[in-house]
């Protein structure tokens, strides 16, 4: 069985770890260059074991846009590991035309790009848990039950501070 999972980093924007031989990332805020290289490195770690490799990116809510330089560097961890994952989920969670449009718009282009390894997107951790996790066992990775997975990246969640949530201010009515 795989080592116990761990918290490799986390800032205000982000938390990464590693579960058994699933890379976590956890995003919340901005996505930021530096981060997504910290995500790049333990995924390269992951691999060196020779066990198959997987991902699981959760992007919540409040979440921008990656930049440019953010999706340059997945870009090339795409390319650099593609001969190293075996499986990837991304989970954009939220509801809503916005979420639901974002979800589309990764699918078709991971079915227009044919990637070397299915990329999954969900709208929740638990659905994309019960997808890699016995994907990846089926090609010969050793992992727990996907309660385990979940429990940890609940885990990665806590470690990211949450911002104050800005007044709300009522609208001024009735002004002559």
């Amino acid at each position: 069985m795989p080592g116990p999972p761990k918290i490799v980093g986390h800032d205000g924007n982000h938390a990464v770890g590693q579960w058994g031989s699933i890379v976590v990332a956890v995003w919340r805020y901005v996505a930021v260059a530096d981060a997504a290289k910290r995500v790049q490195r333990v995924f390269k770690a992951a691999q060196e074991d020779g066990v198959p490799a997987g991902h699981i990116g959760v992007i919540e809510p409040e979440c921008e846009v990656p930049g440019s330089d953010v999706r340059a560097v997945f870009e090339r961890m795409m390319k650099d590991t593609r001969r190293g994952m075996d499986g990837a989920a991304l989970v954009l969670e939220g509801g809503g035309f916005a979420a639901s449009t974002a979800r589309a718009v990764i699918t078709g282009l991971t079915l227009v790009a044919r990637p070397p390894v299915p990329i999954k997107t969900y709208a929740e951790v638990t659905p994309a848990a019960d997808w890699l996790i016995p994907y990846l066992v089926q090609h010969g990775a050793q992992l727990g039950p996907a309660k385990e997975l979940i429990e940890f990246v609940a885990r990665l969640r806590e470690t990211i501070p949450r911002r104050a949530q800005p007044a709300r201010v009522a609208p001024v009515t009735g002004q002559s």
